[in-house]
């Protein structure tokens, strides 16, 4: 039966302060540091060819795992937990992972933190795209939208916003106003970055198990 490997956890920080002044003119209330939570994660019935060695290996991606104050990131990383019980998550070095063991590695990426600006050095990148379906139940949120995200709209004059936070302070700053909306930031950021050692040494670890 297939399962998720969990590969590495990495958070993003944001001062409150250099959010929480870019939205002036709209109520707000980060009074606390903000984080992003992403994981190098994928299931273990893909497979894809090392661009290094050539080796079949697990396939992976980046996901944006959770979006908030340090709270709400541990609250998210309780609910994945909850797929270890049932041997659908587990470390790739691991036969069997606890939710314990998961939410460990969690509070460790959030106690080590990277910048915004040492995100960009490794080639993480985060793309967020907004729909009227997504946002429909938060007037507040078109209208934050509308005043201060670029947009399109398509032939069915559906209108789409677009988010950059690791280029854009204020797209980030837009970004943690959703965060308490009922939407799974996976649904509408896409995430990009390095998938193996060899392309950002310094962010991974080595490994000498198949899934490297």
């Amino acid at each position: 039966m297939s399962h998720t490997l969990s590969y590495k956890h990495l958070v993003i920080k944001f001062p409150h302060e250099t959010v929480q002044e870019q939205l002036a003119d709209f109520p707000h209330s980060f009074w606390r540091d903000l984080f992003i939570l992403l994981e190098l994660c994928g299931p273990s019935n893909c497979t894809t060819f090392h661009p290094l060695t050539g080796r079949e290996v697990y396939a992976r991606n980046w996901t944006t795992r959770a979006i908030g104050d340090a709270t709400e990131i541990i609250e998210e990383a309780c609910r994945s937990a909850a797929y270890c019980e049932g041997r659908n998550l587990r470390f790739y070095r691991e036969r069997e992972t606890t939710p314990e063991r998961y939410i460990r590695r969690v509070r460790s990426a959030l106690s080590a933190p990277v910048s915004v600006q040492e995100a960009n050095y490794w080639g993480i990148s985060l793309h967020v795209q907004l729909d009227q379906k997504l946002v429909k139940d938060a007037p507040y949120a078109i209208d934050l939208l509308n005043q201060h995200a670029s947009w399109h709209e398509n032939d069915a004059n559906e209108r789409y916003w677009m988010l950059y936070p690791l280029t854009s302070l204020k797209d980030a700053a837009i970004l943690f106003k959703f965060r308490f909306l009922p939407l799974s930031s996976w649904c509408f950021i896409e995430t990009n970055g390095p998938c193996f050692e060899h392309e950002a040494r310094g962010l991974f670890s080595s490994s000498n198990s198949r899934a490297a």
